[in-house]
């Protein structure tokens, strides 16, 4: 099973190639063609804007369309960013760590991702202290195990859709997310 950013081009790739069984990203029509998908999110993807520290324009963002004429960075392959960011200037890289690198240098002005996946990033980047996050709450989109039509584990799916919906209702899966904020 492979993920992580919504499902990295390479993993979906070897899923559709039956060279992989599974990724964890949100849902399009492309992915139904070669998978079937969980009916229940596994987990959700927010997306939070990072931005150098100063920037005034993000105290009053209420939507993506606020972020026209911006240069905005993302990782090649994210679905949501195909999806949410039609028409504005998105600059795509093939690796995630490249982003912070690039907002910092000023070539791109604006990160939109999932905030699990940049604060663990921004870890590891030495310029993070002069990074910003602002979390908008506007932002959720469910987040779906993929599972390759030449792939066992499909058939698993139901099984799987029972445990989260019990996991859901007894509130054991809002505890696993509440440990990573």
């Amino acid at each position: 099973v492979g993920g992580g950013g919504g499902g990295s081009t390479i993993t979906q790739q070897l899923v559709k190639n039956g060279e992989a069984d599974a990724y964890v990203a949100t849902r399009n029509p492309e992915r139904a063609a070669y998978a079937d998908t969980s009916a229940e999110a596994l987990t959700y993807w927010d997306v939070a804007l990072y931005f150098r520290k100063g920037d005034t324009r993000f105290a009053h963002i209420r939507s993506m369309q606020d972020l026209a004429g911006m240069q905005i960075g993302s990782l090649n392959g994210n679905g949501w960013s195909r999806k949410n960011l039609v028409g504005m200037q998105v600059q795509y890289v093939n690796k995630m760590n490249l982003l912070p690198k690039m907002l910092l240098l000023g070539r791109i002005d604006v990160i939109p991702d999932n905030p699990y996946v940049m604060r663990n990033l921004l870890r590891q980047e030495p310029g993070a202290a002069s990074i910003d996050e602002v979390l908008p709450g506007f932002l959720r989109e469910g987040m779906y195990l993929h599972a390759g039509k030449h792939s066992a584990l499909r058939r698993q799916l139901p099984e799987l859709d029972t445990v989260l919906r019990k996991m859901k209702q007894d509130g054991s899966w809002q505890r696993i997310h509440d440990q990573y904020k």
